[in-house]
């Protein structure tokens, strides 16, 4: 063999094992995501789909209005708020902008929760906003999405006299 044909098959070679090498690496992801949400369990930490549903990874239909990311807060309150038949804007963006866009759009915003009002915080990258189910003398308690892990339904109960930290979205001014 000359040089030229060594240095041929020395390409081809290398070309064969980087490819075989890739697979070898990403087969494991592609099994993975092949599994769908169900087999995303993981995700929360939990040894079957049955777990992971009981310490609250969603599981329900995706509801096609909603353009909010799925498993993200935003797409929970969306979701809720159209179960409730009182559905909002798709056109909020993050929930750290739902409570000026809401007041744009004519709902009351204050810093008074209410229930079926909507939470919103402007903390972090993104903000955060929840459904306010039950509110008493002392706290109010709000059922979100994405707050402990992503795709993550949980319930959380708040102190009253934090409220004022917070923004609450009512219906609109009629």
């Amino acid at each position: 063999m000359n040089q030229i044909s060594i240095v041929f098959y020395s390409k081809k070679y290398l070309t064969v094992a980087i490819t075989i090498s890739a697979f070898v690496l990403f087969l494991p992801l592609i099994g993975i995501l092949s599994l769908g949400r169900s087999g995303l369990s993981f995700l929360y930490h939990s040894s079957s789909e049955s777990d992971a549903v009981s310490k609250g990874f969603y599981e329900g239909p995706e509801l096609t209005s909603d353009t909010y990311a799925y498993g993200n807060c935003t797409y929970w309150v969306y979701l809720e708020r159209y179960d409730a038949n009182d559905p909002i804007s798709t056109k909020w963006g993050d929930a750290k902008t739902w409570a000026s866009n809401a007041q744009k759009d004519g709902y009351i915003v204050n810093h008074s929760p209410t229930i079926n009002s909507i939470f919103q915080s402007s903390a972090g990258e993104y903000g955060h906003v929840a459904y306010v189910i039950k509110v008493d003398q002392a706290s109010f308690t709000i059922s979100e999405m994405n707050y402990r892990a992503f795709n993550v339904i949980d319930e959380r109960e708040i102190p009253l006299d934090k409220a004022a930290s917070y923004y609450f979205i009512h219906d609109k001014q009629y």
